[in-house]
């Protein structure tokens, strides 16, 4: 039985540790699983104050609250009841301690056993009560269950006011996130912005994942079009968001840049890798580092990414020269680390390889000059996230930046017909773990774009189905929720465990 929904998780602690060279150290997520269902019984235990059994019991409550006394089971004669509970994906992870815990009001005895395939214990304690169990797979949890069995008559009568199932899980190992795009909720809320900057947009997305993310992608222009903003990084931080910030090379001083510029305006318009390693907006970039270093707290830095492609005016010019991308990234890494800007995170985000994309091996600007890795890459007909990036991810951690982690910047896919979608995020989701296990992060595209003459299915709730699928697969403990508000000021963001 496969009971899949929105559940209560609680992080025990989430404590950065770092020094210069430390890795981020969280502590193991605990999972409060509610009942919400039961199986058939011929002589169900009594209830007051609720329609069903397992509705009488599931109280959010934990072992040290007492529940309430208005709606609860009961017994006098010989009776049994079956609860059934809420469940969460165990993708990439596995349970360090399971436990069944439930409030009786009084002493009077009765039996009990929880998990799959139990046996029945003895309970005779008011207060709350534990039993342990077993849970080795996924159908352990699905199946789990709590049995009430009263099996001769006693006055007064057997009580219980809550149960629910403790499952505490290792991890998370990745964070999660997205760009969340305020022209997705249009049709139902018109002037939306993007976030972080509208909440409202925020709220919608997060509430359709149903999962907090870690990341907030968003993006800022080259510094002489706008100075440093902290506004949309503080946003991100307050709400325990990790904030993953994106910059162009930006337009020339004096033009202007538009969207649905021809190659040809672009190269008139845009700034190119070579005037930027000549050190043409030193002063720019100088004011914008020290902004930065000034701001302090931890971000995801994201320059001139798809920098292999050709769709980018800093595409077109670093596969006329390699090396012109690595000077000029170098160049810009250094004016940062001059200005003591050391709360970057330098992600460098090539597209997947496509025929004809610029080598990866010959964009590298090298490990002193990289954080983090990265890959985008769409499903734009009827390719599986692990055919899509195996290749790339494979080059990446063999033989460009073994030592690095991965993020994925950017993925998203078609719909195709119905259910395409749908299988296609649980398959990636389930293939993360194992298939790319050096995978840190990844941040859905969740944007109404129209490219190439047709508008793209990449928000998650382009179909009902896909949403289910994301919000059933996303709250995997695999996967970190807004727990990074905190991080210590001027070090970089470290993978998880």
């Amino acid at each position: 039985m496969s009971r899949r929904v929105k559940i209560q998780i609680g992080l025990i602690t989430a404590v950065a540790m770092f020094g210069t060279m430390s890795t981020l150290a969280i502590a193991n997520t605990t999972h409060y699983l509610r009942p919400n269902g039961q199986g058939s019984s011929l002589k169900n235990w009594k209830v007051t104050g609720a329609p069903s059994v397992w509705e009488a019991l599931d109280d959010p409550v934990t072992e040290t609250e007492t529940p309430t006394a208005t709606d609860y089971i009961y017994s006098e004669s010989p009776q049994e009841s079956k609860v059934d509970f809420q469940t969460v994906t165990l993708t990439g992870v596995s349970v360090v301690k399971a436990q069944a815990w439930y409030y009786a009001a009084n002493s009077q005895p009765f039996y009990v056993c929880a998990g799959t395939g139990c046996t029945l214990t003895k309970s005779s304690t008011s207060g709350w009560n534990m039993v342990p169990f077993t849970i080795s797979t996924q159908a352990d949890l699905d199946e789990a269950r709590i049995y009430f069995a009263a099996p001769s008559y006693l006055t007064p009568s057997r009580q219980v006011r809550a149960a629910f199932l403790k499952i505490e899980t290792d991890g998370p190992h990745a964070y999660w996130g997205a760009w969340m795009d305020g022209d997705v909720y249009a049709a139902t809320n018109p002037g939306l912005t993007d976030a972080p900057w509208d909440e409202t947009t925020w709220n919608l997305f997060e509430s359709h994942a149903q999962r907090a993310a870690s990341i907030v992608h968003f993006g800022q222009p080259a510094p002489w079009q706008q100075e440093f903003s902290p506004t949309p990084l503080e946003l991100t931080r307050k709400s325990g968001s990790i904030p993953l910030m994106d910059m162009g090379v930006g337009c020339k001083i004096g033009k202007v840049c538009k969207s649905g510029e021809t190659v040809e305006e672009e190269e008139l318009n845009r700034a190119s890798l070579s005037e930027i390693t000549e050190g043409k907006y030193d002063s720019y970039y100088e004011a914008w580092a020290k902004a930065v270093a000034k701001y302090g707290y931890p971000f995801f830095f994201r320059w001139a990414w798809e920098m292999n492609g050709w769709w980018f005016k800093w595409g077109r010019d670093a596969a006329k020269s390699p090396a012109e991308f690595r000077s000029a990234w170098k160049h810009l890494h250094d004016i940062a680390e001059a200005a003591g800007a050391t709360n970057i995170t330098w992600v460098w985000c090539p597209n997947v390889n496509t025929p004809g994309s610029t080598p990866l091996t010959e964009l590298y600007p090298g490990d002193a000059y990289v954080d983090w890795t990265c890959l985008d890459g769409y499903n734009e007909a009827a390719n599986t996230f692990a055919m899509i990036f195996e290749s790339s991810y494979a080059e990446l951690v063999g033989s460009i930046a073994p030592s690095k982690p991965v993020m994925i910047g950017e993925t998203a896919t078609v719909e195709n017909f119905p259910v395409f979608a749908a299988e296609w995020i649980r398959l990636m989701f389930s293939t993360l773990p194992t298939k790319f296990p050096k995978i840190k992060a990844l941040l859905w595209f969740n944007w109404n774009i129209v490219e190439k003459g047709k508008e793209w299915e990449w928000p998650i709730e382009w179909s009902s189905a896909r949403q289910k699928a994301f919000a059933e697969t996303v709250t995997s403990p695999y996967f970190s929720a807004d727990e990074f508000g905190s991080l210590p000021p001027l070090q970089r963001i470290k993978p998880l465990p």
